[in-house]
């Protein structure tokens, strides 16, 4: 792994060629519905094809996260997703758009 690798970047790649792909997830906030080291499987979807509590992945601060929907919201530049960790008590501040959205995990094992 190289200093400018980007997992981001890697993911949409991959999306884009295949329309699917597993990775490992990593970290806490999604538990115990995703625990660290369960293997998401990812689609790739429109963001208007998401539905309210769908676990989706997005990029964030070049770095990847899975939450779930809570909320789609639209305004005059587009629609966008309101999205919170399973462990948090409220949505996130940052609004998901569709240039952010990855995809939909579609099983967790």
């Amino acid at each position: 792994m190289t200093a400018n690798f980007q997992p981001h970047l890697e993911v949409s790649r991959i999306l884009t060629e295949a329309g699917r792909m597993t990775f490992q997830g990593k970290g806490l906030c999604m538990f115990p519905t995703i625990r660290p080291g369960d293997v998401l499987a990812l689609q790739m979807q429109d963001l208007a094809q998401i539905q309210c509590g769908m676990v989706i992945v997005f990029r964030r601060e070049k770095a990847l996260w899975a939450h779930r929907v809570v909320g789609i919201c639209h305004q005059s530049g587009g629609a966008y997703l309101r999205t919170q960790s399973d462990r948090s008590p409220g949505p996130d501040a940052q609004k998901v758009y569709a240039a952010d959205l990855l995809g939909v995990v579609t099983e967790i094992r």
